[in-house]
């Protein structure tokens, strides 16, 4: 079997960036691009259309991941990140986590810590003073 008919056998959990963010602006031109895949969208703690939205921990995100696994009865999948969501896959795998069959990530950050540091100061130093 080839790695795109796998690909499409898989459910997919898909992890925004942020952290912070909704997941409506993955929604929309990823179920374009693979309209085939099995995607599941969800909201993350802390984004305007969660249910809780303060005090969230890496823990609580890392944790999120699997509770959207567990409730839709999920036994293996893959996940589909972006920026923020990388590092929160990459900290998900760190606890040898065997549900995670595949792993896509779009546009992650950079992996090192200095490298994602440098990227931080970059979006800091752009924010008006005023905000």
């Amino acid at each position: 079997m080839s790695n795109n008919a796998k690909a499409k056998k898989l459910d997919w959990i898909v992890v925004p960036g942020g952290p912070g963010l909704s997941s409506d602006y993955l929604r929309q031109g990823l179920s374009k691009l693979q309209p085939h895949y099995k995607l599941h969208f969800y909201e993350p703690y802390g984004s305007p259309n969660s249910s809780r939205l303060a005090q969230v921990t890496i823990a609580d995100l890392i944790n999120q991941i699997l509770e959207v696994a567990d409730q839709n009865k999920l036994e293996k999948f893959g996940l589909i990140t972006h920026s923020f969501g990388s590092y929160l896959a990459m900290r998900l795998l760190q606890g040898a986590c065997q549900k995670v069959t595949a792993l896509i990530m779009l546009s992650p950050m950079p992996l090192v810590f200095k490298n994602w540091q440098n990227v931080l100061e970059g979006i800091g130093s752009q924010i008006p003073a005023a905000l």
